[in-house]
């Protein structure tokens, strides 16, 4: 390993006579930092050179092009660039060199840092960012360790260096990344549309970050402490509220404490519109308290559509009004300026007593749509209120009797109406201009006429399949086929019979040729009746990454299902688990955090980022969300298993026999159950255990169809690596859907007790894994 001394004469070498280094400083992952004198004009400076990882990739010249348009910035509180340039191959950048330290050696140091300090740092913080924003450049990695202190005043380095980095890749992944959204920057301080993939973050990403720094001046610790990896940190940012800065920090005022806190909202619209702003309002601690609620800007429009209430006579109605509340939600989601609860989220609160400000801090939004449905025969009595969630104040109602034929126009109307209302009320044009002048409407669907029949078939469809405590998906399937034996060209229902099939699929009612055959051929033939039908893609998007393993055709159809429904959770799981097949681990943990933040309180969504947290080997996170899952529904059986799982991994193993011996208990001895039994009883050295989970599962395979991978596992627990090997290519010729994540699933490559090696070592893994074809 090369030592300091060594890479300090290599820098030396690099840079020729035109500096004259003098000692290291430090620095991390990105750069080298040395302290130099800049010989022809005999002063100090800074030199920082990227390090070999973060330059191999990088057009130099870019980078250096990148970092000239930053120098012009001028600014007291910014300190400038000098020049640029590539040395021996890898670019470079100077600055002067201040006295001082860093914000970060001074928080090491010191901890918490006084109020009086600690705004006074904030507000030249604040300075720097707004000269630079106001002139088109976003820092992109605001953090202690690149806020300088000097002379009782703080000054801001590196600005344009991130965004320098980005311009300038040239490697295959880099257009992969800047489409996910993932920029250069440190997750302790990220912003969560930063993290999330949006591809529009602006200089409010700045002032998440700003708030992060301003939280933890003034606690003493970050908002998020106790993370110790850049997933967790990237999912904390996007779904987790860090614990109140007054209950952190007892005693700060009331204005400064909510400051912060808007800062680090998770919405950019609901944060400080600029860094101006934000630097007057911290003038002065007095300023924070007395002008904090004459600056508050409206939040960016969100909903969640509850259950409506069936007023019917026949109780037995049910699957009418919560029909009616689902396919409301459905056009609402089809507009991209509205953020809409998922289904599953917005459901969850169905039949309990919660009080609505609850329900929308659970779901992150904040206006409501509560209603009721009266059915009499073929007519309908709809009524509808939108409610600001904060004071229960009503922001618009209506009452619409309709005919049942006339259902899918009241759908539309109702959206509709409200989508005006959502931007009429809570976000106001910047430039003046009516709303009318700039919304994008969800818009009517194209639909052709659905008879009554028809529809109520369909609509209980969609109620069996989604009571966890129902009839299930058997009777789901049949209701959706005799809503198409009545209407051949009802798109919708061909969807909701594809999804019906793949989740009898996941669940192994047949075996996947079986089940994906079906899936493909209902979600084709409901594009071909409704083209921009986002569930549809998101199906075609299923069968191809996990029947077809061509994560390609996957990404392409997830592309489609999310312009059209920005919001579906389905589609952003979907979408993460593209990414962790092609070992994209940030951009995994960050679109499956999406889709919690979506649908917060969906135990399928929950379940699935879980799943790709362990493929991603996070398993204090699989074990932390595991464990806010059961605090959430307490009998959820997968809950206690994934928990199990993570805490078998890191060594956990009598924590996790008493999660699994609950799975067992509120659930039933699953396919995956049994092996992951027999995997946990492997690593507490019983074999005989391991043995009759094997017969355990011979058994299930007498009643219906077992996964090959789950009996291939049992084999590799018990050290038969060649009986494995054989369920395993039993496993890629019946096309089991597990083997999409067979090459980053970290069950298969634990090695058992006994063994010195795993199966993954072996070079028929290598071979297996490459005739799959997902691992890059």
């Amino acid at each position: 390993m090369a030592t300091t001394e060594d890479i300090r004469s290599h820098v030396q070498h690099a840079l020729g006579n035109s500096y004259t280094l003098e000692r290291e400083l430090g620095g991390g992952g990105m750069a080298r930092v040395f302290v130099a004198e800049e010989v022809a004009l005999g002063r100090r400076v800074v030199v920082k050179i990227l390090a070999p990882a973060a330059a191999e990739s990088l057009s130099a010249e870019r980078f250096a092009r990148e970092v000239k348009l930053a120098a012009r910035l001028q600014h007291p509180n910014i300190v400038p660039l000098f020049a640029a340039g590539v040395a021996a191959g890898t670019p470079y950048y100077t600055m002067p060199y201040v006295e001082g330290e860093t914000l970060r050696s001074l928080l090491d140091r010191q901890g918490a840092i006084a109020t009086t300090d600690a705004l006074a740092i904030l507000r030249d913080v604040a300075r720097a960012l707004a000269s630079a924003h106001e002139q088109g450049i976003v820092h992109r990695d605001v953090k202690p360790e690149n806020i300088l202190i000097s002379r009782d005043a703080a000054l801001v380095a590196d600005f344009g260096i991130a965004k320098a980095i980005d311009a300038a890749r040239t490697d295959s992944n880099a257009t992969d990344l800047t489409q996910a959204g993932i920029a250069i920057g440190t997750p302790a301080y990220i912003a969560p549309e930063q993290a999330a993939g949006e591809l529009d973050v602006d200089h409010r990403a700045d002032l998440y970050a700003l708030g992060v720094v301003a939280y933890e001046m003034l606690a003493g610790r970050h908002p998020f402490a106790g993370k110790r990896t850049a997933q967790a940190l990237v999912f904390a940012h996007l779904i987790e509220a860090p614990p109140p800065l007054d209950v952190a920090k007892p005693g700060l005022s009331p204005g400064l404490v909510a400051l912060v806190t808007r800062c680090l909202a998770k919405s950019p619209a609901d944060r400080p519109s600029t860094a101006r702003e934000l630097g007057d309002l911290l003038a002065t601690t007095e300023s924070v308290n007395a002008s904090l609620g004459l600056t508050v800007r409206p939040l960016a429009p969100s909903i969640a559509v509850l259950p409506f209430v069936n007023l019917s006579a026949d109780p037995d109605n049910e699957y009418f009004s919560d029909g009616i509340s689902e396919e409301v939600l459905s056009v609402l989601a089809r507009d991209s300026s509205l953020r809409v609860a998922a289904r599953s989220s917005s459901f969850a609160f169905k039949g309990q007593r919660v009080e609505l400000r609850r329900i929308a801090e659970r779901l992150h939004v904040n206006t409501l749509l509560e209603g009721s449905v009266r059915r009499v025969g073929n007519r309908v009595r709809i009524t509808a209120q939108l409610v600001n969630a904060a004071d229960g104040y009503q922001l618009w109602s209506d009452r619409f009797d309709r005919e049942v034929t006339d259902i899918f126009a009241v759908q539309d109307e109702i959206a509709n109406a409200i989508a005006q209302t959502l931007r009429q009320r809570l976000r106001p044009t910047v430039d003046g201009s009516s709303p009318s002048e700039t919304a994008n409407e969800p818009g009517r669907r194209t639909r052709p006429p659905v008879g009554v029949e028809a529809y109520d078939e369909y609509l209980k469809g969609l109620h069996a399949s989604r009571r966890i405590d129902g009839p299930g998906y058997d009777a789901a399937s049949d209701h959706f086929r005799r809503a198409l034996v009545l209407e051949p060209r009802f798109a919708a229902a061909h969807a909701g019979l594809g999804e019906t099939l793949l989740r009898l699929g996941q669940f192994f009612a047949f075996p996947p040729t079986e089940a994906f055959a079906g899936v493909r051929r209902h979600a084709l033939r409901a594009l071909d009746l409704e083209p921009n039908l986002a569930d549809a893609h998101w199906l075609l998007a299923e069968v191809a990454l996990f029947h077809d393993w061509d994560v390609e055709i996957s990404e392409a159809h997830l592309r489609r299902a999310l312009a059209l429904e920005p919001h579906h959770s389905g589609a952003l799981m979907t979408t993460a688990l593209c990414h962790n097949a092609r070992h994209r681990r940030q951009e995994a943990i960050a679109v499956a955090a999406r889709a919690v933040q979506v649908d917060p309180l969906g135990m399928g969504t929950r379940f699935l980022f879980m799943a790709i947290a362990f493929n991603l080997r996070e398993h204090e996170l699989v074990v932390s969300e595991a464990t806010r899952l059961v605090g959430d529904y307490p009998q959820y059986a997968e809950a206690f298993r994934w928990r199990a799982l993570g805490r078998m991994m890191m060594g956990e193993l009598d924590r996790a026999r008493a999660d699994l011996e609950t799975s067992r208990e509120l659930g039933t001895a699953s396919a995956w159950w049994c092996a992951n039994a027999a995997l946990l009883a492997s690593q507490e050295n019983r074999p005989l255990e391991v043995a009759r989970m094997r017969e355990e599962l011979i058994r299930l395979s007498d009643r219906g169809w077992v996964p090959p991978t789950a009996l291939g596992l049992v084999e590799q627990s018990l050290g038969n690596d060649d009986a494995a090997f054989a369920w395993y290519e039993r496993a890629f010729q019946a096309r089991d859907f597990t083997m999409a994540v067979f090459h980053t699933d970290p069950i298969f490559a634990v090695t058992p007790i006994g063994k010195t090696t795993s199966i993954a070592d072996d070079e028929r893994w290598a071979r297996l894994v490459q005739r799959v074809g997902l691992s890059p």
